[in-house]
């Protein structure tokens, strides 16, 4: 990810690319279901595998929590593992990126 785009961008870039682009970086996600695990994290290169020639965003919306079942509130692209040095993120799904309320 360059350091130079704005976030807006880089959601843009990586929900349209293919996830094979981004194999070398980590997804987590979360249903928001209060009894589920949240914040699972998973390399893209192995989602890039299970769902060939998809691009990130048409895989982030079949993924659905495999203990509720529930589609995702919230997805977050990682250049490295959670917790890891120097990790750079993107919000790709979730209240972070879908900006003020327009009544």
């Amino acid at each position: 990810m360059a350091a130079n785009l704005s976030a807006r961008k880089l959601q843009i870039d990586a929900l349209s690319a293919e996830a094979a682009d981004y194999a070398h970086c980590f997804l987590t996600v979360d249903c928001g279901a209060e009894l589920c695990e949240r914040g699972r994290t998973y390399p893209v290169g192995g989602l890039a595998g299970v769902y060939p020639g998809l691009k990130l965003g048409e895989i982030l919306k079949r993924m659905r929590c495999t203990a509720c079942g529930g589609a995702l509130i919230s997805a977050r692209l990682l250049t490295a593992r959670p917790g890891q040095k120097h990790a750079r993120w993107v919000e790709l799904v979730g209240p972070a990126v879908q900006g003020p309320r327009r009544d």
